[in-house]
């Protein structure tokens, strides 16, 4: 897992929890093997805030099948492999992050870590991508048109794959992304139920 170098040594993000690059992490002093934790089928590993269609605040939860199956599907249909980079930009309170947390560390591949409010930027983003050489990362669709205006996007080479979630994905929107970042596949899950998803990769060349 690899944070961004800016994060490490500055103001922790949640004070007073540290910020600290997990790769260079001294594990000298853990034991080893490291104990088993058992994991039920039925264990509740999150709980996403949402106010739906109620306006009222709530927090439905999540058992552990379907986001184990959602962030493995995704992995394995768009071909997410040790060798990647995810990025993982999305506030940790939206589900979407689940699968930016997890298919990674799951595959063996790299996690880099934006600092909070990154999402929003998309000059920050392009600097991120070209400094970790990221291959995979996630935009709602809007997000991506936005991302796709700004200057210099063409040079996010080593783009492979952009996840695409939280609304339709726009055939505009996915040609024009061929068009900017033709190494990246634009990929749009469809979610029977939350935290738990099918990935379908699109072919534009048909």
């Amino acid at each position: 897992m690899r944070i961004c170098e800016d994060m490490v040594g500055t103001e922790p993000v949640f004070p007073p929890v540290p910020a600290m690059a997990l790769d260079v992490l001294d594990t000298g002093d853990v034991p080893m093997p490291i104990p088993a934790c058992p994991c039920m089928t039925n264990s509740w590993p999150m709980s996403v805030y949402t106010s739906g269609s109620t306006g009222a605040p709530k927090g439905p939860a999540t058992v552990i099948v379907p986001c184990r199956t959602g962030c493995s599907g995704c992995s394995r249909r768009t071909g997410l492999t040790a060798q990647d980079v995810v990025l993982q930009k999305t506030p940790f309170s939206f589900d979407v992050s689940v699968g930016e947390f997890f298919r990674p560390l799951m595959q063996g591949a790299t996690l880099a870590v934006a600092r909070p409010g990154d999402h929003r930027d998309p000059q920050r983003l392009r600097e991120l991508i070209d400094h970790h050489g990221v291959t995979t990362l996630h935009f709602v669709p809007s997000m991506l048109q936005a991302f796709l205006q700004h200057e210099g996007v063409q040079d996010c080479t080593s783009l492979r794959r952009i996840i695409c979630s939280g609304e339709a994905l726009p055939v505009p929107v996915a040609q024009r992304t061929r068009e900017m970042l033709p190494g990246a596949v634009p990929a749009q899950p469809v979610r029977p139920h939350r935290g738990g998803h099918r990935c379908h990769q699109l072919d534009l060349h048909r």
